[in-house]
Order: C-alpha cells, then sequence, then structure tokens
C-alpha cells in the first residue's frame, strides 16, 4: 500500500507540477495579447487618421481629375461644333479622352449634371435656337446643320426641352420681329 501511495504522492507532485506550468503558460498568452490588442489599438487609430487625411485629398484629386475631363469634354464638342457631327458617340469621345465609361458617366454626372446624350442634345437646341432667329432655313436644313439625325428626333426634342412646338415657335418669332418693325 505504501508503493500504491508513494506512486499516488508522484502522479500528484506530477500533476500538480503541470498544472503550474499550464497556469504560467497562460498568464503568458494573457500578457501577449494584452500587450498585442493595445499595439493593434493605436495601429487601427493611425490607420484611421492616416485615411481621413488621404480620403480628403484623395477627394479633391478625384473632383480636380473630374473637372478636367469635363473640360476636355467640353473643348471636344465645342472645337469646331463637333457636336453637329451626327455619327458623333459617346465611345467616340471615350476613346478620345483616353478614359474608360465609368470614369466618362462620373464625371457627367459630377460637373453637368447630365448623361451625354442629353448634354449633346443641349447643345444642338442651343444652336438649333440661334438658327431659328438668325436664320430662315426650313426645319429640315436646321435638323440636318445642328446634328439631329432626322427633323422628327429635331422635333421631339424641341418639344421635351421647351414645351413649345417647333412651328409654334417660329410663328411667335415672325410675329415678335413683325411687331418690332412696325
Amino acid at each position: 500500500m505504501q508503493v500504491i501511495a508513494s506512486i499516488r504522492g508522484e502522479y500528484l507532485s506530477f500533476s500538480l507540477g503541470v498544472c503550474v506550468i499550464l497556469a504560467i503558460l497562460l498568464g503568458v498568452c494573457i500578457c501577449f495579447c494584452w500587450i498585442t490588442i493595445r499595439k493593434n489599438r493605436v495601429l487601427v487609430r493611425q490607420i484611421d487618421e492616416w485615411t481621413a487625411k488621404n480620403t480628403a485629398d484623395n477627394q479633391s484629386c478625384v473632383e480636380s481629375h473630374m473637372d478636367k475631363l469635363c473640360e476636355s469634354i467640353h473643348n471636344i464638342l465645342h472645337k469646331d461644333k463637333a457636336y453637329r457631327n451626327p455619327s458623333i458617340t459617346q465611345e467616340l469621345v471615350i476613346v478620345s479622352l483616353n478614359t474608360n465609361y465609368r470614369t466618362f458617366t462620373e464625371a457627367m454626372k459630377h460637373c453637368l449634371k447630365m448623361s451625354f446624350k442629353d448634354y449633346l442634345n443641349s447643345l444642338r437646341l442651343k444652336d438649333a435656337l440661334q438658327l431659328l432667329e438668325q436664320s430662315n432655313m426650313t426645319l429640315e436644313e436646321i435638323s440636318d446643320v445642328v446634328g439631329f439625325g432626322t427633323s422628327r428626333t429635331f422635333r421631339d426634342q424641341f418639344k421635351a426641352k421647351y414645351n413649345i412646338t417647333l412651328t409654334d415657335y417660329r410663328h411667335s418669332l415672325k410675329k415678335i420681329t413683325g411687331n418690332e418693325h412696325k
């Protein structure tokens, strides 16, 4: 029995030793985790500060790029009145600017608050108004000159934008200019 008690005592001492070692290891792990958490909190704060600073810088950089892109779009369409070309497309302008569809459409929304098609039609309609007021060209001729594919498209776009038909607008112009000369 003494042998059994002695073996139990050794196992008890061994088990107690293992528990002490495990407790020490657990304490070291907890201490290491605590130090790591503190370092990570500092890093997260530094990353947040850096991100906030660079986001503001990057946002102004993006806006500057968008403004330049819009200026380039404007220049392409106004140079030699390129908007009058009925075959000009958004894709052609994108390729000539060496950009992509997404950046192009974001620039249009950012600067002009409209789509390329709407911008192109507004330029054509503005030009058509001047021709209606300053020339005796027919509606079909004006439609061809300003770049609308058909006079029907011209009529529809004009009515949608100005809420008056081309014929009524031209008649009102004649009345105004006729009254001015009397």
